[in-house]
């Protein structure tokens, strides 16, 4: 194609020329008739433009058809592997229910609780324990008093069981000896709850007794006696840890400043106690007021499941020790509770 358009540009040129000279007078040269040398002149041009026509016509003619087509080069696409979906279930797991609210105060009066109080068989006495739980209307639970009958309490001792508090009230001058001691500490180290009222602890300290005061972490100090001449005040107790629930739970503003001297004969009337070591003891109330490891006569322990009363309950204001009582019971069972929950 390229070379046909060549060849018309080179004749178109030539035809040029030649018109050219045919319209100059050159010298030595006559034209006879000029308007048959233009006519000769046309047909000439017209044959070779006819002729240009014909060559570029066959020149078109002759171009091939068919033009290459480019064809790009596959795209590979790598094959992935095959996934097969299953059918089996997928467990799921349910959320867990939250365990329901215990409301503590129903806890405690659904308790068992097993009791020795000995001045159930003097009818001098009245039986301050006995009329607390009947106060605080324990029910749902299993409430054994065995009141001063040693055997029926070593049987309830050796039962099946499951005790939450245990109180042993030897307030009546009779006792809990020996091996009583063995089979208590059985069950405090199962973390059941353990009051104890007690005068005779001079007494027994070096015996079977031990086990319980050494898991406390309690030592036996010296006797305490109310002497002839004495000052009944020299015998008020001071709460050497007023903030301490079990002064506090259910019942506040609790003094033992008054005493009723109702033992109070010369002679024995308890015991002080000290701090010792393998517990976590603590004095709470005792006879000295700048005095917080010696000289107890309230003293806490086994993390608030054990509370130990080294005086006669009924020396003192009746109304105190009755809410005293209380909170002796409020309290270890409390922790009692709390701690089989952990």
């Amino acid at each position: 194609m390229k070379r046909a358009t060549w060849r018309v540009f080179v004749l178109l040129i030539v035809f040029s020329i030649l018109l050219s000279i045919s319209g100059c007078n050159l010298p030595g040269m006559t034209t006879s008739d000029p308007g048959l040398e233009a006519t000769r002149i046309a047909l000439g041009i017209e044959s070779t433009m006819l002729v240009m026509q014909q060559q570029t016509l066959e020149a078109q003619q002759n171009a091939p058809t068919n033009m290459p087509t480019y064809t790009p080069y596959p795209t590979y696409t790598p094959e992935l592997p095959q996934v097969t979906e299953t059918t089996e279930p997928v467990a799921v797991e349910a959320p867990e229910e939250p365990a329901p609210v215990v409301d503590m105060q129903e806890r405690i009066k659904s308790a068992n609780i097993l009791i020795y109080e000995d001045l159930r068989g003097d009818p001098e006495l009245l039986p301050y324990v006995h009329e607390t739980i009947n106060r605080m209307g324990f029910s749902g639970g299993k409430i054994v008093e065995v009141n001063d009958a040693v055997g029926n309490f070593k049987d309830q001792l050796l039962s099946s069981t499951k005790w939450d508090l245990i109180i042993v009230a030897s307030e009546a001058r009779g006792s809990i000896r020996g091996e009583f001691w063995e089979y208590i500490l059985t069950h405090v180290n199962n973390d059941v709850g353990l009051i104890v009222e007690m005068w005779y602890l001079d007494e027994i300290a070096n015996g079977k007794i031990d086990g319980v005061l050494s898991k406390c972490g309690v030592r036996f100090q010296k006797n305490w006696n109310y002497g002839s001449g004495g000052n009944p005040l020299d015998y008020s107790i001071y709460m050497l840890d007023p903030n301490s629930d079990v002064l506090n739970k259910p019942n506040t503003g609790i003094s033992l400043s008054n005493p009723s001297y109702f033992y109070w004969n010369p002679g024995d009337v308890g015991d002080l106690v000290r701090v010792g070591t393998g517990g976590d003891a603590t004095i709470v109330a005792g006879l000295y007021p700048q005095e917080k490891s010696n000289y107890g006569l309230i003293t806490t322990c086994l993390e608030g499941r054990m509370v130990l009363q080294t005086f006669d309950t009924h020396d003192y204001d009746p109304s105190m020790t009755k809410a005293l009582w209380e909170n002796y019971i409020t309290f270890t069972l409390t922790n009692h509770f709390n701690k089989i929950d952990q």
